[in-house]
């Protein structure tokens, strides 16, 4: 069984089976829909993302800022990160 998260029409999906994106400073989940702060301020809302393929790959986050622009970001641009989790496969 393969879990995903999609909570907007139009965004992309966080593929949730063995990985969950949390921000850095408090480990809490995040969701597509929620705005952030970029390291150079600038507001964006998470729209997905892509999990790491590969051992030393942070993945990516997919973003859009407050004019309509979309753009891919390593998480750590908005203090995101993501973590494998055990689903007791």
């Amino acid at each position: 069984m393969t879990a995903t998260v999609t909570l907007l029409p139009g965004t992309r999906v966080i593929p949730v089976e063995h990985w969950q994106l949390v921000d850095k400073e408090s480990g809490r989940q995040v969701y597509p829909g929620e705005d952030f702060l970029t390291f150079r301020g600038e507001l964006v809302t998470l729209k997905g993302g892509q999990p790491p393929h590969k051992v030393g790959s942070s993945g990516r986050v997919y973003v859009e800022d407050e004019t309509g622009f979309e753009s891919s970001f390593f998480p750590s641009v908005i203090d995101l990160m993501w973590v494998e989790v055990d689903n007791g496969d």
